[in-house]
């Protein structure tokens, strides 16, 4: 069955009003936790493969989040799809108004690599607790992580109600259907793609996009407790985090004890990176040769040794060129 058989059928579903219903959303969100709960080994499985993401922080990260979200919309689904009574203007008495939540229809969700897991079923909760029907693309970059989501919605939902793309599929093709929301979590690069196509159709979207994420420390800062954050902060799945330090803002003053702190809550957290068997690695060659790239371009680097067999970076400082910012690989 092809994508665009697939939405079609979807449109067809949705119109007969059966996703709408609160105790039909309920039990979809209880059926797909279960179902959670059953392959919960092989999702560690999977992330340990694709990232090498030990269960402790695979759990913390991607699983637990997941469950939270699901049980949260179970908890407040009902209040949300409540009519909600509004007050009537003199103007139009006798009339009475209402807010009447509407779910939009066939929602596309877009997911990254770096958590897998959670970043495609987060999205699905809030589209299920919605009313809405939904297609499912992960990404091609955590194979492993993607054919057990595959495995898990094709078999807890028809694909008429919630569908997940089981082969590769280009994202034009992806693109090229007649959704009615889009929400995609990735690049800014692809962000604008999927905005731009998603313009000329006038469908809404939802985009959380990379960027760089500064840490700014003033001098009444504790530079213990501020080292301590950011390196936890940056080591989480190796710094494959969009929301990870990338750089730091400190009075120049302060550089010299904050490195120093830095390198030391380093080897506290997780030691020697290439014995440390839960320090994750990079996703793919591609990105492992990129970040290698950027710090061997780098003349005065503090740590960043790089295995290339195992895909691991060891965390690396290094001032920015022309300023006395530390930025963090």
């Amino acid at each position: 069955m092809g994508l665009d058989t697939i939405v079609t059928t979807q449109k067809e579903y949705f119109l007969t009003d059966a996703t709408k219903d609160v105790a039909f959303r309920k039990n979809a969100l209880e059926n797909l936790l279960e179902s959670i709960y059953v392959n919960e080994k092989t999702i560690y499985e999977a992330l340990k493969e694709d990232l090498n993401k030990s269960e402790e922080e695979a759990f913390m990260t991607e699983v637990s989040n997941t469950v939270s979200a699901i049980k949260y919309a179970l908890k407040h689904v009902e209040h949300w799809s409540r009519v909600e009574r509004k007050k009537t203007p003199l103007t139009l008495f006798p009339a009475k108004s209402y807010v009447v939540k509407e779910p939009y229809g066939i929602v596309l969700i877009l997911s990254p690599w770096n958590y897998p897991f959670y970043l495609t079923m987060a999205p699905l909760v809030g589209a299920i607790a919605a009313g809405n029907c939904a297609v499912i693309k992960t990404s091609k970059n955590s194979p492993a992580t993607s054919a057990v989501i595959a495995d898990i919605i094709n078999s807890t939902f028809p694909k008429k109600y919630v569908y997940a793309i089981e082969s590769p599929l280009p994202y034009d093709e992806v693109l090229n259907q007649d959704y009615d929301y889009i929400f995609f979590t990735g690049s800014e690069r692809v962000g604008r793609t999927i905005m731009r196509t998603a313009a000329d159709r006038l469908i809404p979207v939802s985009l959380e996009l990379g960027g760089k994420s500064p840490c700014i420390i003033d001098r009444s800062a504790d530079i213990e407790l501020a080292a301590k954050k950011i390196m936890w902060g940056k080591i989480l799945n190796s710094g494959q985090t969009c929301v990870a330090p990338d750089y730091v803002v400190v009075p120049s003053e302060l550089k010299d004890v904050l490195v120093e702190r830095l390198r030391a809550y380093s080897k506290e957290l997780i030691g020697d990176p290439f014995d440390n068997e839960k320090y994750p690695k990079i996703i793919n060659i591609h990105h492992y040769s990129r970040l290698k790239g950027l710090i061997e371009k780098e003349e005065h680097v503090i740590g960043g040794r790089c295995d290339d067999n195992l895909r691991r970076i060891e965390p690396a400082f290094f001032r920015l060129l022309n300023t006395k910012n530390l930025m963090m690989c």
